[in-house]
């Protein structure tokens, strides 16, 4: 399922570098979505299925990178002439600037809620420190005491 999403999401972003109409709405909200799967399969799924979705976010990144140095291509611009062209409201109508702006913020607090669920994870994951192998060893405590 989550699979399908994402290749169904890759898409979009390939016919839209490739110069296809594609509805921003939708590619938003498809993002979203795919967002929060993937949240929801890093919380709840096994380690296998913890692994596939790190392994199609990385997939996922190499994907847009690829996708948008097309676009850039196509469009003859530098990447900062394009950022500042997606960053000027002047460029959209009223509706289109506030649905990019809405889409944003949720892909991004989605982004950072999937930071951090995977942040927990991997702090959850490390090896901690078996207190009681160290209670028959008296450690030495060095002294703060330095030598001139």
């Amino acid at each position: 399922m989550l699979r399908d999403e994402y290749n169904r999401l890759i898409k979009l972003f390939h016919e839209g570098a490739e110069g296809k109409a594609v509805n921003l709405d939708e590619v938003f909200s498809q993002s979203l979505e795919f967002f929060q799967h993937l949240r929801a399969q890093m919380e709840k799924g096994g380690p296998e299925e913890k692994k596939e979705a790190v392994a199609m976010m990385s997939e996922m990144y190499q994907q847009m990178m690829a996708e948008t140095k097309k676009i850039i291509e196509r469009s003859g611009l530098s990447e900062e002439q394009l950022l500042s062209f997606a960053e000027n409201p002047a460029n959209f109508t009223t509706q289109q600037w506030q649905q990019i702006q809405e889409s944003k913020q949720k892909i991004t607090d989605a982004g950072r809620d999937l930071t951090q669920v995977i942040q927990t994870l991997t702090k959850d994951s490390l090896p901690k420190k078996d207190e009681k192998k160290d209670e028959g060893h008296k450690k030495s405590k060095k002294s703060e005491w330095i030598r001139p």
